[in-house]
């Protein structure tokens, strides 16, 4: 099956909004809790309607590595992503 670019944009809009995202307040152990949540009913529904392969699109400003965007990334990046060896090199310097 191939999705649609509205699902997929719904899917990265749903891990944008997450509530523990937007809360200054909130520290990464609520955020990471919170996407692991988001990501697993992603993951589900691409298992659902036999997508075998997807991409997530997450967005952040200048600063990759605080410990908020952190969270994020790991969990997504744990909770979504199995890398085949041919695929850890995909871009080969020249």
């Amino acid at each position: 099956m191939r999705g649609s670019f509205d699902r997929f944009q719904a899917k990265g809009n749903l891990m944008a909004l997450s509530l523990a995202l937007n809360d200054p307040d909130a520290g990464p152990a609520e955020i990471a809790a919170e996407m692991a949540e988001i990501v697993s009913g992603i993951h589900a529904d691409h298992i659902r309607h036999g997508i075998s392969y997807a991409g997530h699109r997450v967005l952040f400003g200048v600063d990759l590595d605080t410990p908020r965007n952190r969270a994020v990334l790991d969990t997504v990046w744990t909770r979504t992503t199995t890398v085949m060896p041919d695929q850890l090199n995909a871009w080969p310097s020249r």
